[in-house]
């Protein structure tokens, strides 16, 4: 799956659901404050012929897999559906899908393709989502660590916030959490859940498929309808043109020349049937006033906006709605009020610090400084990256190391080789002095994933 952003996301378990009279063919929650999809149309497992570097099955590209509308029984896109549901809480398990079958007849085929695989394969899920009208919820979804799991809404990737709980070879769960905007009518729900070959943290009953949906800030579920099986003349659907703002917006300390700033990203996600071609947005916090447009939002693909705000003022950024983010397309605008967990500004230097102000590491990078910033990581071993930072007083008297996981290279600090210059942490300075200057030149030795961070002692 793609790189998101880190988050911590709690799944509530769930009570039985309200089930509609026409018997196990739809789901509705009115009062409910979550709603589990417990019934799918689940494809006969799919071997993998290559995987990419991704780790994502390469199955069903393009066209195939965006216009997969399945019914009970049938043989779309090359395999055979099949209706499944549970009343347990529990999610539905890839080693035991036959347990929820809904149709006996279908129990013997589905496990005889099941058993005639082995992993690595993969497996789809496919669930109609009804709303009376254009409507912002929480899609909540769960994985294990030895499996992958995405979702498209009406044939559009959706792009979710992670969170990790638990611990141990394989027995950790991947949860993630986007706030999406469903259509009036039947909306289209594709999971797709990828396990890998047997191995030592690998367990053999690898693999579950749980989705949940919440309602968003100031929302309900009320009339909210799931349902397995197609419903007559569905077709591939979407809200109008909508903006969904980030409910949730996770300070980035950041360190760059002599100051400490605390970067605010405010994540903005066009909904809608076609890309949205300009937006116009208003961002107002402690002293700030930004004003920008987007272009070309494509629809699920999340669009990020950071505000910088001096280091004191981080109690400005602790009071309820502290930012104000208004956007406006075509005759349509909307305003929302984000708030900045105050348990992330109780001391952020306990977390990383992101070093902006890396150059190209020929030896004029750093005269009169006009040399252009770097935007992208190196990708390959052999690039030269350098730059110059100053103690701030608010790291004054602390212990810097600089974090290079993401960044494998040979290191100089102040133009001295930094001890084993390849290790995963290196000392920038002991009892930091503030006003002295720190020189960090880097010679990769393989590709980055990101720049190297520091942490503060």
């Amino acid at each position: 799956m793609g790189r998101l952003p880190l988050g911590m996301l709690a799944l509530a378990a769930l009570g039985p659901g309200v089930f509609a009279s026409r018997g196990i063919a739809a789901q509705e929650a009115d009062a409910a404050p979550e709603l589990r999809i417990d019934r799918w149309l689940v494809s006969d497992p799919i071997a993998l012929d290559s995987i990419d570097d991704s780790g994502e099955a390469k199955l069903l590209s393009g066209s195939g897999e965006f216009g997969v509308l399945p019914r009970r029984g049938e043989d779309l896109a090359g395999v055979r559906w099949t209706l499944l549901r549970t009343d347990s809480p529990q999610p539905l398990r890839l080693d035991s899908l036959d347990e929820y079958i809904v149709e006996p007849t279908a129990g013997e085929a589905f496990a005889t393709a099941r058993d005639s695989i082995r992993p690595p394969y993969a497996t789809f899920a496919h669930a109609y989502v009804r709303a009376p009208e254009d409507r912002n919820v929480v899609l909540q979804w769960q994985t294990e660590s030895c499996s992958l799991m995405d979702l498209r809404l009406n044939g559009s990737r959706v792009y979710g916030t992670v969170g990790v709980s638990g611990h141990g070879p394989g027995g950790w769960a991947q949860s993630l959490s986007a706030e999406i905007r469903l259509a009036a009518g039947w909306n289209t729900l594709l999971a797709r859940v990828q396990v890998p070959e047997p191995g030592d943290n690998a367990p053999a009953d690898c693999g579950s498929i749980d989705v949940r949906i919440g309602a968003a800030s100031e929302g309900t579920l009320e009339g909210i309808r799931v349902q397995g099986s197609r419903p007559p003349g569905q077709v591939r659907t979407g809200p109008e043109p909508w903006v969904v703002m980030s409910r949730y917006s996770f300070p980035i300390p950041t360190w760059q020349s002599n100051r400490v700033t605390m970067n605010v990203p405010v994540v903005l996600t066009a909904y809608g049937r076609s890309v949205l071609d300009s937006v116009r947005v208003r961002i107002r916090g402690p002293d700030t006033d930004l004003r920008t447009t987007l272009r070309d939002l494509h629809v699920g693909q999340p669009d990020t906006l950071k505000l910088r705000f001096p280091f004191d003022q981080l109690a400005a950024l602790a009071k309820p709605g502290s930012i104000r983010v208004e956007t406006r397309w075509k005759d349509q605008k909307i305003e929302e009020r984000l708030t900045v967990p105050s348990a992330k500004l109780e001391d952020p230097l306990t977390h990383f610090l992101k070093l902006e102000g890396w150059v190209p590491g020929g030896p004029d990078a750093l005269v009169d400084g006009t040399a252009e910033l770097m935007r992208k990581v190196p990708n390959e071993s052999g690039m030269s990256v350098r730059g110059e930072w100053t103690v701030p007083s608010e790291l004054s008297g602390r212990s810097l190391m600089l974090q290079t996981v993401m960044a494998p290279a040979d290191y100089r600090i102040n133009g001295e080789a930094a001890p084993d210059g390849a290790a995963p942490s290196i000392i920038l300075c002991e009892n930091c002095t503030a006003g002295s200057s720190i020189e960090i030149a880097a010679v990769s030795t393989a590709a980055w994933t990101d720049f190297p961070l520091v942490s503060v002692q």
